[in-house]
């Protein structure tokens, strides 16, 4: 989609890719935050698991959590890591 954010990620800022997901530093939160690379508000259960596995990999403190609230861009599916 041309107007949204999400499927527009600038290469330099992805932190990690693959064919379900892309990780990038949310620009609202200064965490981080997996994508789903398709445009879609909604992911099949195995791309949901994927990318949250994705954010599990990521995680450094055991505190952090998935946040899989869309606020911002509710029709684009995103998880942000948080805590």
């Amino acid at each position: 989609m041309p107007d949204c954010g999400l499927c527009n990620l600038v290469p330099e800022e992805i932190l990690y890719e693959d064919d379900i997901c892309a990780v990038v530093i949310c620009y609202s939160c200064n965490v981080p935050m997996v994508v789903l690379k398709r445009h879609d508000s909604t992911a099949s259960l195995e791309e949901e698991q994927h990318m949250r596995a994705v954010l599990h990999w990521l995680r450094s403190k055991e505190e952090q959590y998935i946040d899989d609230q869309m606020r911002s861009i509710p029709e684009h599916k995103h998880m942000h890591l948080r805590g």
